[in-house]
């Protein structure tokens, strides 16, 4: 897990073990963190419901505090890792995705509280969230087939038909009140590429979720960011179903799962940085405990 340097004793080894052997409460303290901040944020939500102007407030500034801090996170593994080897790229590819989806809610937010015009629809944010599909993908599917030795054989079967069947039933109910509602070919293609390319990636998030959700400690941080995909992506094509069937209704609700799915991210990039580079000093600190 951690680099070993060749001039280290054996001493080192255990000193990493000891290290090693923390982090199962080193996870559960960033989950307790997770939940605790969700709770927050559901809270405070509830509070400002009558007040919808600070109510939107909080909810996008929220958002883009928990998509900021998982971009910075994500930024520094690309920094200290390089482009080296297979996560390397794998990384620096949700960093690219990432980098996208958060300049996206700027965007976002800048038409929903900087403007007192009509948000427009679809806009450059959904543009940008469009693109970050293809990084956040190849991260999935590249990840995805490394792992995929410990899938059983019939689970992508069931899982890639189980997603054609749902989304098979949720596209073209979404073509057809698009085109009753739309009368242009740009916000038809936007409304169908959004759940198209959610199911392309709900697959390998479910996939990469149920192969490494029962591993040793060293898969939390893939679980987490396959986690936060997952509920980002379900999340999203159920908004966009709901409000091409019905666009007068009052849909406040699933900024949760956006919030949720940011601080999934940086939870799982916060791991990865703590405890999946080597970083020699703290190397240098344990080895120096272990031997006084």
């Amino acid at each position: 897990m951690f680099g070993i340097d060749k001039g280290y004793s054996g001493n080192n080894l255990d000193g990493q073990a000891a290290e090693a052997s923390r982090f199962p409460v080193f996870f559960r303290v960033i989950i307790v963190a997770i939940i605790s901040l969700v709770a927050l944020y559901a809270l405070v939500k509830a509070m400002l419901y009558e007040d919808q102007y600070s109510l939107l407030v909080f909810t996008d500034l929220s958002i883009n505090v928990a998509a900021a801090g998982a971009l910075i996170l994500a930024s520094l593994i690309v920094y200290r890792q390089k482009l080296g080897g297979l996560h390397g790229k794998t990384y620096a590819a949700f960093a690219a995705g990432l980098t996208l989806w958060f300049v996206a809610e700027l965007v976002q937010t800048y038409y929903e509280i900087g403007t007192e015009d009509e948000v427009p629809f679809p806009s450059i944010a959904d543009a940008l969230w469009l693109l970050g599909y293809g990084p956040f993908g190849y991260h999935l599917f590249v990840t995805y087939r490394f792992f995929n030795r410990s899938a059983a054989p019939h689970s992508l079967v069931l899982v890639s038909a189980l997603t054609a069947v749902i989304f098979g039933s949720i596209v073209p109910v979404t073509i057809l009140h698009s085109s009753l509602l739309y009368d242009d070919l740009q916000t038809l293609f936007v409304n169908v590429a959004y759940p198209a390319l959610d199911a392309a990636l709900i697959v390998p998030a479910i996939m990469m979720f149920s192969i490494l959700r029962k591993g040793r400690f060293g898969a939390v941080p893939w679980v987490l960011l396959s986690a936060s995909i997952l509920i980002i992506a379900a999340a999203d094509s159920a908004f966009g179903y709901i409000s091409a069937t019905s666009p007068d209704s009052e849909i406040w609700g699933f900024s949760i799962f956006y919030f949720t799915g940011y601080l999934c991210m940086a939870g799982a990039l916060y791991c990865h940085n703590r405890l999946f580079i080597f970083n020699m000093a703290r190397a240098m600190k344990v080895w120096q405990r272990q031997n006084r």
